[in-house]
Parts: C-alpha cells; structure tokens; sequence
C-alpha cells in the first residue's frame, strides 16, 4: 500500500472451448493443475476466480507490496 492506495496484480487466462464443467467448479474438484495454481494463489493470499461462460476463464488477483 502506497499512500493509502492498494496495487493489484491482475491475470487473466481464457478459451472459447467446451469450458470446465460446472460441478467441477462448484465443488472445486480441480486436476492437479489446478490445484498447482490454487497452491500458489493462496500462498501470496490472492483470489483465484473460475468462471465458464463460453469456454473457460481463470482470474488471479494479488495485491502487490
């Protein structure tokens, strides 16, 4: 935080495939790939969004120091 103002850092991935299905989603059942990128969001207390609207989309946001 500089000067009462919060940096973030966003990525974003999307595809117009068939998308990750919903229950996977929902129950977060995710494959070991997944499970790499929730690993290291949550190291740096960031949020993984998973969103399928017209293929997949993968969101990281972290908040830079």
């Amino acid at each position: 935080m500089k000067n009462g103002t919060v940096l973030l850092l966003s990525i974003e991935v999307a595809d117009n495939g068939r998308g990750i299905p919903q229950e996977i989603i929902k129950n977060k059942n995710y494959g070991f790939g997944l499970i790499l990128v929730q690993g290291y969001v949550e190291q740096f207390a960031g949020e993984l969004l998973i969103e399928n609207t017209q293929g997949t989309k993968v969101s990281i946001l972290l908040e830079l120091e």
